[in-house]
């Protein structure tokens, strides 16, 4: 067991057909683990699942603040969490990955980015302009919801292009 002692934690709930499937715990201090999940009712680990529209473009993004932010988008239950991906990709062919700036220096997000390029998906490619860690920490900087949908809409890229941008950012 995880002991939070005294810190304090919000609790995010994940719904999946009405019903409670997770109750996420996000520790708002920096120490120790961050996030602890238990299960309920069960099915997709998918925050906000319930509120998309399948008939547009649905957005991923690895957690549940950054996804608040973002226009039609869940949040996977954890970046490598690949059951989650293959429902969505049974629900909708419009998929936009949005990972968190780390794959720059992370392998196991760069891993996940390259993959989801390879088989064709959108992928938000960040440029120097994007200094945050991820969407929730540009909102809490001051960076409004229009500006970031309209900055992920502006740097959505796929295939070639997607493979261009992630080198121009190489170098």
């Amino acid at each position: 067991t995880t002991d939070y002692g005294h810190d304090s934690a919000v609790g995010i709930p994940y719904l999946y057909d009405g019903n409670l499937a997770y109750l996420q715990m996000r520790r708002l201090s920096d120490k120790g683990m961050r996030y602890i999940t238990f299960e309920i009712d069960g099915g997709h680990k998918l925050f906000g699942l319930d509120y998309i529209d399948k008939n547009k473009q649905i957005s991923i993004l690895e957690g549940a603040f950054d996804s608040v932010f973002i226009k039609n988008s869940v949040a996977n239950g954890g970046a490598q969490d690949l059951n989650n991906v293959k429902y969505l990709m049974t629900i909708s062919k419009d998929l936009r990955f949005i990972y968190d700036n780390d794959y720059r220096y992370n392998k196991n997000v760069k891993s996940q980015l390259l993959k989801r390029i390879s088989e064709g998906y959108s992928c938000v490619i960040y440029d120097n302009w994007f200094k945050w860690k991820d969407v929730n920490s540009a909102i809490v900087a001051g960076v409004s919801r229009k500006d970031i949908n309209d900055y992920m809409d502006n740097r959505t890229f796929k295939g070639l292009r997607a493979n261009l941008e992630l080198s121009r950012l190489a170098n």
